[in-house]
C-alpha cells in the first residue's frame, strides 16, 4: 500500500467496470515508429480486474501438454477430446491491479500492464476484423490462456516461452512467459495479436473450427515423406493472409476507421528484428525455382521446418500490400479505400456463400484430393474474384502484382497459366476455370486470361 500514499491525487480502490474504461496501454506510435505507454479506452471490459470481457477472456495458470504418447490424445477424436487431453489444467482468472488517477484506471504493475495491452490488442483486433464482416456469433468469446505451462515433449520437456499463438488444439490463444523476446513482448505488440486473430478467424471461417482440419488429412499434410503441395500452399496462405491483417490491425485508429498513416507493415521488426527483411509487407518477394521446389516437393512437416510458409506466404501477402498502394488505383479511390477494398477482398475470398461462392473454403471442397491443383495462383484468383466485384482497377493491379511475384507458372517448369488462356475464350468474370484434359479436374485461371487485356508486368521479379 506504500505506493498509495506516494500518490496524492490516487485511489487504490478495486477497479471500475464502468464503460468505458480509460486506462493505459503499450500502443505504437507511427509518428516516431516506437512503441509507448498511451492512454486507452476499452469497451467491451465486463470485470478489468479478471480481464474478461466479449472478445477475450484471460485466464492464468493453465498446464498444457501435447504428448504423442499420451494415449487418451492418441484416443481422441473430437474437438472437445482433443482439448480435454492436452489441456491438464485450465488455470483460473488472473487478478490485475491498478491505481486510479483521475478518470483512469493504471496498471501497477508489469504483469497487469502486460495484459491490459494482451487485451486491449485483442479488441482492436476485433473491431477491425468486425468492419470486414466478422462477429462474436462467429467466434464467440475466446479464452487467451496467460503465461500458462506449455510442453510439447517432442521439443522439450521443459516448459516453451517466447511465442504467442492462437491454437486450434484448445480453440483458444496462449501468451506464453517470455525469456528472448523483451524489447516489445509479443503480445503488447499489436500486429501479433492481429496476426494471430487471423489464424482464429481463418481457422473458424475455412475450416469450420476444427482442431486438426480435415482439409490437411485430404491433401496430404499428415502423410510423412510424401510431397504435400496443396497442404503447403494452404498453410502458406494462412500466415500470408495474417500478416497481411495484422498489418491491417495497425491501420486501424482510435476512430475505429482505418488510417493509412497508422499503418505497420513491418510490426514483426519491433520483437522479432531478424525476420524483418523476409516478411514486411512493403518490400520486393519473389517466387522463385528454389521456394518453388519446396513447395511442390516437401512434406508439410519438412516446408514448415524449413519456414517456407512464410516466404510464399510473404509473396502473395505483399502483391495484395502492392496493389492496394498501386498509384492509379490510390489516385481514383483514395490510399484508405484502396486498403479497405483491398481487406475486404481477402476477407470474402476466404469464404464465399454466396451463389456463385468462389472462396477459398469453397474451392478447397471443390478440389478435394486433388492435391497438385491447389497452388499460389488458385490462392492469388479467389481473391482477385473477389477484388473485381469491388473495383475492377483494384483487380487488374492485383493481377499485376501476382503475376509479378508468382511468376508465369510456366517460368518454374509447370504448364497452366497459358493453357488456362488458351482455354478461356472469353470470360465474362474470374470466375472462368480451366479444365485438365486428363483428370478433368478444374484449376481458377489467374486473372482469367481476357478480363483484363492491358494486364502487364512491372519486372520487379524478372532478375531474380
Amino acid at each position: 500500500m506504500l505506493l498509495c500514499g506516494l500518490l496524492a491525487l490516487a485511489a487504490c480502490n478495486g477497479p471500475s467496470n464502468t464503460l468505458p474504461i480509460h486506462t493505459a496501454a503499450v500502443t505504437f506510435d507511427p509518428a516516431s515508429g516506437k512503441y509507448q505507454l498511451s492512454k486507452v479506452e476499452l469497451s467491451t471490459i465486463t470485470d478489468l480486474e479478471s480481464l474478461k470481457g466479449s472478445v477475450a477472456d484471460i485466464q492464468g495458470g493453465a498446464e498444457i501438454v501435447i504428448d504423442s504418447n499420451d494415449p487418451i490424445l492418441a484416443a481422441a477424436t473430437t474437438n472437445d477430446e482433443i482439448k480435454s487431453a492436452i489441456l491438464k489444467d485450465p488455470g483460473g482468472d488472473v487478478r490485475a491491479s491498478f491505481i486510479t488517477s483521475g478518470d483512469t484506471q493504471f496498471p501497477a504493475d508489469f504483469q497487469s500492464e502486460n495484459m491490459v495491452t494482451t487485451y486491449f490488442n485483442f479488441e482492436r483486433s476485433f473491431d477491425f476484423y468486425s468492419t470486414l464482416g466478422w462477429s462474436l456469433a462467429q467466434g464467440g468469446t475466446p479464452t487467451v490462456y496467460y503465461f500458462p505451462t506449455f510442453i510439447e515433449t517432442q521439443v522439450s520437456t521443459q516448459p516453451l516461452a517466447d511465442n504467442a499463438a492462437f491454437f486450434s488444439l484448445i480453440g483458444g490463444f496462449m501468451i506464453l512467459p517470455f525469456q528472448q523476446f523483451q524489447d516489445v513482448p509479443l503480445p503488447m505488440n499489436l500486429g501479433i495479436i492481429g496476426h494471430e486473430y487471423s489464424h482464429f478467424q481463418t481457422n473458424t471461417r475455412v475450416y469450420s473450427g476444427q482442431a486438426v482440419p480435415d482439409f490437411y488429412n485430404t491433401y496430404g499434410g499428415f502423410a510423412a515423406g510424401t510431397p504435400s503441395p496443396a497442404a503447403n500452399v494452404m498453410k502458406a496462405f494462412d500466415e500470408g493472409f495474417a500478416d497481411l491483417f495484422g498489418t491491417g490491425v495497425t491501420c486501424f485508429s482510435d476512430e475505429k476507421t482505418l488510417d493509412p498513416t497508422h499503418c505497420d507493415p513491418d510490426f514483426i521488426a519491433a520483437s522479432i528484428p531478424e525476420a524483418s527483411t523476409d516478411r514486411r509487407l512493403d518490400t520486393v518477394h519473389c517466387y522463385d525455382q528454389t521456394l518453388y521446389a519446396q513447395v511442390t516437393n516437401d512434406d508439410l512437416t519438412t516446408f514448415t521446418n524449413g519456414s517456407y510458409q512464410y516466404q510464399l506466404g510473404t509473396v502473395l501477402a505483399s502483391s495484395i500490400w502492392k496493389a492496394a498502394h498501386d498509384p492509379d488505383v490510390v489516385g481514383k479511390l483514395g490510399q484508405q479505400v484502396a486498403l479497405q477494398m483491398a481487406f475486404q477482398s481477402v476477407y470474402d475470398a476466404l469464404d464465399d456463400e454466396s451463389t456463385n461462392g468462389f472462396g477459398i473454403k469453397q474451392f478447397l471442397t471443390q478440389l478435394a484430393g486433388a492435391a497438385i491443383y491447389v497452388r499460389p495462383e488458385s490462392v492469388a484468383d479467389a481473391v482477385i474474384f473477389q477484388a473485381q466485384k469491388q473495383d475492377d482497377g483494384l483487380a487488374a493491379a492485383m493481377c499485376n502484382a501476382f503475376i509479378d511475384r508468382l511468376g508465369t507458372v510456366e517460368s518454374l517448369g509447370q504448364t497452366g497459366l497459358n493453357q488456362c488462356q488458351t482455354a478461356c475464350t472469353g470470360p465474362t468474370d474470374l470466375k472462368e476455370v480451366f479444365t485438365d484434359p486428363n483428370s478433368s479436374v478444374t484449376l481458377g485461371c489467374l486473372c482469367a486470361c481476357t478480363k483484363y487485356p492491358t494486364i502487364h508486368s512491372n519486372g520487379e521479379c524478372a532478375a531474380q
